[in-house]
């Protein structure tokens, strides 16, 4: 069994540094690098020792109280891949601390951690949403760090209005009687049939906002791209999956345990436009950063597809395979400098960034590429609304041309890039024995090459992927809000209007 302490401390560890850097701060000393860096080497420590003793089959519990709304911490198999999720993205941040210039920045960014490492052994619903708020709260001050306050400021209201929404479905939870701590809770599921399907519409809509579902995800773009390279590694790889789950513990589980349909069929149809809508608007960016946010987009609404049909275990390992993708576009784009139509880096910067792109899109038989096939089977025209995703995304990253020179890449970046790739590939080998691994291969050289094929044509001409674009709605915070509106209304027609009649 893991050890109980070690539940508790885990999520300690970064506050815990946080309060020395300032105690040392009262004497006019500057210990916050060397804090954050000690925060970060033990947490890898520790969260490795979790991961391995859970993929073991070991679990553990430790109750903070003997009330039933007591704070209870958790950690188990399932818990694994979102644990890779947060400790991929920040063992590469631990090699360009450099980019958090200020002491205060170097603290925020503990804070942030703090609220990550919360998440993950946290297992009750209320300090999810605790964990979940310092976590974002430090965020916003981070994405505003190279001086794009609009971006912080809207990170800020969208996650203000996401909160708003889980602390509402959080209150009707609470109206029923259930505690926070089972999602199964008997009194929840004996509850009125009308007030459980405004709690799971609640919670779902939260959870969508914070993941960045269609038809509110445009924000993401905004935001992400403008944090510097640490932070937006961290928020694409764990920030906006943490929200996929709890939309799988919180609302699809409940909702089946509870035989309503109706909650899982609106979430797979959001989920499946979230796989397209983000890839199409990839063709129209002229920022390859925003492309590299539209990409994980994509790969949050194909996550949350496979949650929906029952495929919990493999969208769960997608976010660990997502997260070291993610991480590796975004590490490598650092090595790289955008002249219009144009990207200057070196060789070794651009096979990192493809294999980032390899891992996050499922391609070359990796573990995602496997389940893509498993979704086409499920799903009719799943297979080819996934091929087509897949495809524009592709194209809208290579859309730019390559030029060689730019910084050189730092030595772990190709070398942590062919690792990755190797087991990836070698898991998916396996994981492929159910389908036929060579029509896989020779389905993803065709991708490649429409792709290829698209980006070379919208490269040739840079009007159509323009300025003018960017005078339309749709980058438009008015226009944003508005798609969160409009998500929250979607729900309640589907999900709630049967009910009533």
């Amino acid at each position: 069994m893991i050890e109980p302490r070690l539940l508790t401390g885990f999520p300690l560890i970064p506050p815990f540094a946080a309060i020395l850097a300032i105690a040392a701060a009262a004497t006019r000393r500057d210990i916050s690098r060397r804090a954050v860096i000690a925060a970060i080497g033990l947490q890898i420590v520790a969260g490795l020792w979790l991961a391995i003793t859970a993929a073991r089959g070991i679990g553990g519990r430790a109750v903070l109280g003997d009330t039933p709304l007591a704070i209870e911490f958790a950690f188990g198999p399932e818990r694994v891949p979102l644990m890779l999720a947060y400790l991929l993205p920040l063992t590469a941040a631990a090699a360009r601390l450099d980019q958090f210039a200020t002491p205060s920045q170097r603290l925020l960014l503990l804070l942030y951690m703090g609220g990550c490492s919360g998440l993950i052994v946290t297992a009750d619903l209320f300090n999810f949403f605790v964990f979940y708020e310092l976590m974002v709260m430090a965020a916003y001050v981070l994405v505003g760090t190279k001086g794009r306050f609009y971006a912080s400021i809207k990170y800020m209201l969208f996650g203000a209005l996401s909160s708003v929404v889980l602390l509402g479905g959080i209150v009707l939870l609470y109206a029923t009687g259930a505690g926070f701590r089972d999602p199964l809770a008997p009194a929840f599921l004996a509850a009125d049939p009308l007030h459980q399907r405004w709690t799971l519409l609640l919670l779902a809509s939260a959870y969508l906002l914070k993941s960045a579902f269609v038809p509110a995800w445009t924000w993401l773009l905004t935001c992400q791209s403008a944090a510097p390279t640490p932070v937006s590694g961290l928020l694409g790889s764990f920030t906006v999956m943490a929200g996929l789950w709890g939309l799988q513990n919180r609302v699809l589980e409940p909702a089946a345990a509870a035989g309503f349909e109706d909650v899982r069929l609106w979430i797979e149809m959001l989920a499946a436009a979230t796989v397209v809508i983000p890839a199409l608007f990839s063709l129209v960016e002229a920022d390859p950063k925003r492309c590299v946010v539209a990409s994980a987009v994509v790969s949050a609404g194909l996550i949350g597809w496979l949650m929906s049909r029952g495929h919990s275990a493999e969208a769960m390992l997608s976010i660990a395979v997502h997260a070291a993708g993610n991480t590796l576009m975004f590490h490598a784009l650092e090595e790289t400098r955008t002249d219009g139509r144009f990207i200057t880096l070196r060789r070794r910067s651009a096979v990192a960034f493809a294999i980032g792109a390899v891992l996050a899109l499922g391609l070359c038989s990796t573990p995602i590429g496997v389940w893509k096939i498993v979704l086409a089977d499920a799903v009719p025209g799943a297979g080819i609304l996934v091929a087509a995703a897949t495809t524009f995304t592709l194209a809208g990253l290579l859309k730019f041309g390559m030029r060689r020179g730019g910084p050189a890449p730092p030595p772990w970046l190709p070398a942590s890039a062919t690792l990755a790739l190797a087991l990836t590939i070698t898991v998916g080998m396996g994981l492929g024995m159910r389908t036929n691994v060579l029509a896989r291969w020779a389905a993803d050289a065709a991708t490649l090459a429409t792709a290829i094929a698209i980006g070379r044509a919208l490269h040739r001409r840079p009007e159509a992927w323009d300025p003018a674009w960017r005078r339309r709605p749709y980058p438009h915070l008015n226009a944003e809000l508005l798609g969160a509106a409009l998500l929250l209304t979607t729900g309640a027609l589907w999900v709630i209007l049967p009910q009533v009649r």
